[in-house]
């Protein structure tokens, strides 16, 4: 779900839920052990995806440098928007996706 739909990984994130390498089992499951509802987290995995395409890069392809150079760019893009910054970045994320346009 988060490699085709990054905008997904801050809601994993914020209801504690891993999405990365020892997420591979049922949502329902995962939802369980936590104590949350499983209509609870898709309505935010719904929201969070709303009007945003998925992601068209394929990670699991992608070379080293790709990944290291993505990873930056997140990383630059949480602190960004932690800290209440707007810039380019946070321009570029809009565009590919990653953020939604509030505005």
């Amino acid at each position: 779900i988060a490699l085709a739909q990054p905008a997904t990984i801050r809601v994993f994130e914020r209801f504690h839920l891993d999405y990365c390498c020892g997420g591979n089992r049922p949502l329902a499951e995962a939802c369980a052990d936590k104590g949350i509802a499983t209509e609870t987290l898709l309505d935010a995995l719904s929201e969070a995806v709303s009007g945003i395409e998925p992601a068209t890069k394929d990670f699991t392809q992608a070379t080293l440098a790709e990944l290291i150079g993505q990873c930056h760019f997140l990383a630059t893009l949480a602190f960004e928007e932690d800290n209440g910054a707007s810039s380019e970045i946070s321009g570029r994320a809009i565009r590919r996706g990653y953020l939604q346009n509030d505005s």
